[in-house]
């Protein structure tokens, strides 16, 4: 997700809320415990990969916004399953330790959000 959200940040409630989904929320109830998470501590977070636009956003828009994480993470995914993206990603890191080994559960992506 990291990735996902390096490329498109994306605000902390809109976060927060993918990981209530992911834990077994309804996207709807996500949302709105999300907000008020994000209302009671939302100042206490700063990451170059938060966006803090939190309050000018709907409920509809975080749903919308959640839901393209879940695309976008899914295609950065996809790319760190991708040998050649792995390769160039590492070339730039040589003092890196080598690796060959990523795994990644393929019927997690064939997930459509």
């Amino acid at each position: 997700m990291h990735l996902a959200l390096h490329d498109n940040p994306q605000s902390q409630v809109v976060v927060t809320a993918l990981a209530l989904t992911i834990h077994g929320n309804e996207l709807g109830s996500a949302v709105i415990k999300a907000i008020k998470l994000n209302e009671k501590y939302g100042d206490l977070v700063s990451f170059p990969e938060l966006k803090n636009d939190s309050p000018k956003m709907t409920k509809g828009k975080i749903k919308q916004r959640v839901l393209q994480l879940c695309k976008d993470s899914i295609n950065s995914l996809n790319l760190m399953a991708s040998s050649e993206y792995v390769s160039k990603a590492m070339s730039n890191h040589p003092e890196a330790p080598s690796s060959s080994v990523v795994t990644i559960l393929y019927s997690f992506l064939s997930y459509k959000a």
